[in-house]
């Protein structure tokens, strides 16, 4: 029996009046999969994952999940569904602390709003599961602290082990880097790798150091349609890929 990807994405278009931001963008991300969605300011990155999540509505085309299409699902049966998206912005409980805000997306993938009324072993579960996360993220120390006093780079940290907590299908993980050291982005790679196996990945990035560590293929977005898909190496030696957003410096 055949597989169906975990992601795909046929014909998308969106239109505001006259202006076209996304133009008949296809490709799809088998399950496991690493790949990066790279681009210029301005190429329609953000409108193309807008599309995908649900928080806009495409004006044509489609959006499978599983072999599901989904493009008339709300952003929560998505998620629901294992399409899981961190942003670029921090979305994060400041006021509580990492093991709350782990809790509750633990909670939420459960179908529940509150701990409350769970049994014993319920309880238990999810606490090994909110300890494995921490660990793996090397968050187990800063459990007890609020997010408001972490350092930016741990709330990165923090805000993926929210979304592996809703346990993704596939993982959208909107401009990770930004912000973030050359030291913190060393370790978020390593966080990267350790990610499960089946969940195919879809990273939105503009620090192709990252991109060309991590990737398995590349996607290049350009003014609202994709100009290349391929491997690293094919990408990267791509000339009008280069002439339009790498350069020199990335040959």
């Amino acid at each position: 029996m055949i597989q169906s990807p975990a992601l795909q994405v046929v014909d998308l278009c969106k239109n505001f009046g006259a202006l076209r931001v996304t133009q008949e963008v296809s490709f799809h991300l088998p399950v496991g999969h690493r790949r990066a969605l790279i681009g210029p300011n301005g190429a329609g990155k953000t409108s193309l994952i807008h599309q995908i999540t649900g928080v806009l509505r495409p004006s044509s085309g489609t959006v499978s999940l599983e072999g599901t299409n989904i493009v008339r699902h709300s952003i929560q049966q998505r998620v629901r569904q294992g399409l899981v998206r961190t942003f670029q912005i921090n979305s994060l409980f400041p006021d509580l602390t990492v093991i709350d805000n782990v809790r509750l997306a633990a909670l939420a993938a459960r179908g529940l709003h509150r701990s409350f009324g769970l049994t014993v072993d319920h309880r238990s579960l999810i606490a090994v599961e909110i300890e494995r996360l921490l660990s793996t993220l090397g968050l187990v120390e800063l459990g007890t602290v609020k997010v408001s006093h972490l350092a930016y780079g741990k709330r990165r940290l923090v805000e993926i082990a929210l979304a592996l907590a809703l346990k993704p299908k596939v993982l959208l993980l909107d401009e990770p880097a930004a912000g973030l050291s050359r030291q913190e982005i060393s370790v978020l790679v390593r966080v990267l790798r350790a990610l499960p196996k089946h969940i195919a990945v879809l990273i939105v990035e503009h620090d192709m150091e990252l991109v060309f560590e991590y990737a398995e293929s590349i996607s290049v977005l350009v003014q609202g349609r994709l100009l290349r898909t391929g491997t690293v190496d094919e990408v990267r030696s791509d000339r009008e890929v280069r002439d339009v957003y790498l350069g020199r410096r990335h040959v």
